[in-house]
């Protein structure tokens, strides 16, 4: 729940996106780079202040659950960042009423954790979740970036950069 806490943030900033370009998507790749740096600028620290006393605020629930769960609390903080990433290009494909590659990408990101999760638990604990979800969330990030700076260079005249 305390990692949930960071994903506000870009489930927040991709809603915003979504609001501002659902009539003028002409300015869509601009809102994505700045809702991007948005992201990037708020999570980057509250990832910090999260490593820093992440350990304290787990110790609210007691010893044993602070020493088992620090590890994952951090490896869900790092994926915020990647989360952050795949929220703003949900927005795009909402925008862009591409609902199929939502649910594909959705649908592989839900699988693979349930299903990586459930083999690596075993060998790994608690923090085997988060090892899944990180890299889950990691190759979609590695799509969209693909697919957002391929969009960008077909779209973006020769020699304009915002």
């Amino acid at each position: 729940m305390i990692a949930s806490l960071l994903f506000v943030i870009p489930v927040s900033v991709s809603r915003s996106l979504f609001a501002e370009d659902a009539h003028f998507e002409d300015e869509l790749g601009a809102n994505v780079r700045r809702s991007l740096r948005l992201t990037f600028l708020l999570l980057i620290p509250a990832i910090i202040l999260l490593f820093l006393l992440g350990k304290w605020l787990l110790l609210l629930f007691g010893g044993s659950y602070a020493a088992n769960s620090l590890l994952l609390l951090k490896i869900l903080g790092l994926s915020s960042l990647l989360v952050g990433i795949n929220m703003i290009y949900f927005s795009t494909l909402r925008i862009r009423d591409s609902v199929r590659e939502l649910v594909i990408i959705t649908g592989f990101i839900t699988i693979d954790t349930l299903v990586g999760s459930y083999f690596i638990i075993p060998a790994t604990g608690i923090a085997g979740v988060g090892y899944v979800w990180l890299t889950a969330q990691g190759i979609i990030s590695i799509y969209v970036l693909f697919t957002l700076i391929r969009s960008y260079r077909s779209t973006t005249p020769a020699g304009h950069h915002d």
